[in-house]
C-alpha cells in the first residue's frame, strides 16, 4: 500500500540522513522533506499526505505548534513527532497534537514499523472521512468526579491505590496507556499493569495528566438525557474484572491477567469516540438497538458505516497500544475472526462482556444470540463456560456489594 510521508526538522543534516537510510523504501513511500513547520504547510496544501513526522524543538514554530495547526486544518493526516528530547514536560505538550512519539536517534525499522502501525490502522477504519473526524482526537473526556478521588489518591503517593482508583475512568486510563506507550516507544520493558504504570510514570507525572483537564476534551460533550457515560464505565470496569477472573482460571501468569484486565476496561472506547464526534446522532442510533431489538454493531454500521469496535480500535492503533488489548476491542463481539485456538485477551473479553449483559438482567436466550458459541466450540472453550460463569458470579456479587460503598 502506497504511503505519502512528509518529514519535517530544521536541521539539513537531519532531513538528508533520513534520505539516506529511507532511500530503500522509496518505491513505496513517496516522502517529502521540509525543514520548518511553515514549509511544512505550504506542502500540506500542495499534496495529499497520509502522515507527517516532525522534530520538536524548530525555529519560529515547534513541533507541538505545528502538529496542532496539522490537527486542527488536515484532520486527514496522522501526526508524529520526532525528538530527541523525551522529559515529561515534551510528553504533555504533545499528547493533544500528537498520535505518536519517536525517539532520536530513530532506526529505520522503527520508522517503518510506525508507519506499518498507521496502516494497519486504516483497516479497522476503511472510511478516510471517518478515519479523519477520528484523528482529531488527542485525548479523551475525563470524569469530574473522578478528578478528587484520583488526587486523594495520589496525595498518599500509593502506587497500588493509584492504580485501584485509575479504572474508575476509562477514559484518562486511555490517555495515560498514550502516554506510557510514547514514553517508552520501542522499549521492550514498557509497563503492562496499571501498578507498573503509576510506578513508572510517577505520582506527579500522573498529577499532571489529571489535573489538566481543560487540555482534554469537554466531558459537556457527553452529557445527553438518553445516555449514561457512567453506565458505560461501570460495564467495562465489571468487564475488565470477569475478564481478568476468566484468564486467571486459564492462566497463573499474573501479566497475562492482567492484560485481559486492560483489554476488558478499553473493549468499549469506540464508543466514547463515536459519541465524541458524533454526539445525538449516535445516541439515537444506540436507541435504534432497543426500539427494532438489533445488534448495536448492525445500528452502528448502518448509521456510520463502522462500528465503536472499529473506531476504538484504530484510535488505540494509533497510540501505539499492544497488538493482543487492539484485538480484543476490535473484535469482542466476534472473536471468530481472529486466528489461533490458544486462550487470548479476546476470548475472555467476550465472555465477559456477554455474561456482564447476562448479570444484568438479560435473558439467558438474548446472551446465547450474541455468544459466539461456534468459535467457543471451534477451539474448546465452550466446555469452559460453567468454570468462567462460576469466576464471574463471584466477582459480580462482590460488584454489587461495591456498589454501594460509590460515590457515584
Amino acid at each position: 500500500m502506497s504511503v505519502s510521508i512528509l518529514f519535517v526538522d530544521d536541521e539539513q543534516m537531519v532531513l538528508q540522513g533520513l534520505k539516506r537510510a529511507l532511500y530503500s523504501m522509496r518505491r513505496e513511500w513517496k516522502m517529502h522533506f521540509a525543514q520548518s513547520g511553515r514549509e511544512g504547510l505550504a506542502i500540506l496544501q500542495e499534496h495529499e499526505l497520509d502522515i507527517v513526522i516532525s522534530d520538536m524543538y524548530m525555529p519560529e514554530m515547534d513541533g507541538a505548534d505545528f502538529l496542532s495547526l496539522v490537527q486542527t486544518e488536515h484532520p486527514q493526516v496522522v501526526r508524529i513527532i520526532l525528538s530527541g528530547h523525551s522529559d515529561h514536560a515534551l510528553l504533555l505538550r504533545t499528547i493533544i497534537p500528537a498520535h505518536k512519539f519517536l525517539h532520536k536517534p530513530c532506526s529505520k525499522d522503527i520508522l517503518v514499523n510506525a508507519v506499518n502501525r498507521i496502516l494497519l490502522a486504516r483497516k479497522f477504519v476503511e472510511d478516510p472521512a471517518l478515519r479523519s473526524r477520528i484523528n482529531q482526537i488527542g485525548t479523551l473526556p475525563t470524569h469530574p468526579l473522578f478528578y478528587p478521588l484520583a488526587i486523594e489518591a495520589l496525595g498518599r503517593d500509593f502506587h497500588k491505590e493509584v492504580a485501584a482508583i485509575l479504572p474508575f475512568d476509562v477514559a484518562m486510563v486511555a490517555n495515560i496507556m498514550k502516554v506510557v506507550m510514547n514514553s517508552f516507544a520501542g522499549d521492550s520493558k514498557t509497563p503492562s499493569t496499571l501498578e507498573a504504570v503509576s510506578q513508572t510514570l510517577g505520582v506527579e507525572m500522573i498529577k499532571e495528566l489529571i489535573c489538566r483537564r481543560e487540555e482534554f476534551a469537554a466531558y459537556q460533550d457527553f452529557l445527553y438525557p438518553d445516555y449514561s457515560i457512567l453506565q458505560l464505565w461501570r460495564h467495562s470496569l465489571r468487564t475488565a474484572r470477569y475478564a481478568a477472573a476468566i484468564a486467571a482460571t486459564q492462566s497463573s501468569d499474573p501479566l497475562f491477567v492482567d492484560q485481559c484486565y486492560t483489554a476488558g476496561l478499553l473493549h468499549d472506547v469506540g464508543k466514547m469516540v463515536l459519541l465524541l464526534k458524533f454526539g445525538e446522532e449516535y445516541v439515537q442510533s444506540l436507541k435504534k438497538t432497543m426500539q427494532e431489538e438489533i445488534p448495536v454493531r448492525d445500528a452502528e454500521t448502518r448509521a456510520f458505516n463502522t462500528t465503536h469496535e472499529a473506531a476504538g480500535a484504530y484510535l488505540l492503533c494509533l497510540w501505539g497500544l499492544p497488538l493482543k488489548t487492539l484485538e480484543a476491542v476490535a473484535f469482542h463481539s466476534r472473536p471468530g475472526y481472529t486466528r489461533g485456538a490458544e486462550f487470548k485477551p479476546v476470548t475472555a473479553v467476550h465472555v465477559a462482556n456477554i455474561l456482564d449483559h447476562y448479570f444484568l438482567g438479560f435473558s439467558a436466550r438474548h446472551s446465547k444470540r450474541q455468544l459466539d458459541q461456534s468459535f467457543l466450540e471451534k477451539n474448546g472453550f465452550m466446555e469452559r463456560m460453567p468454570v468462567w460463569k462460576k469466576a464471574c458470579a463471584s466477582v459480580y456479587a462482590r460488584e454489587i456489594q461495591e456498589q454501594k460503598k460509590l460515590i457515584f
